[in-house]
């Protein structure tokens, strides 16, 4: 009843047009998925970089340990950072 309604002013919708329109919908969820698959491995890199950084500053006695609490609130900052970059205009 909607799509009647919707489609009263047209007499016929070209096909062609639909399959444009659907074609459009999954290049843009697929660009959507690249960005989250994109974000995951830049958040990855960033965690095992300061793991191997925690690592070094444990090992070398002239440097001082690194608390997990900045390790943590780096992470999160970098999320948020990320995030505002990507989706706020």
């Amino acid at each position: 009843m909607l799509l009647t309604y919707f489609l009263k002013d047209f007499e016929i919708v070209p096909v062609a047009i639909i399959i444009i329109i659907i074609i459009i919908i999954i290049i843009i969820i697929i660009i959507i998925i690249i960005i989250i698959i994109i974000i995951i491995i830049i958040i990855i890199i960033i965690i095992l970089v300061m793991k191997l950084m925690k690592v070094i500053y444990t090992y070398i006695p002239e440097t001082n340990n690194v608390s997990s609490v900045y390790s943590v609130a780096v992470v999160l900052y970098l999320q948020l950072v990320l995030h505002v970059m990507l989706f706020c205009p």
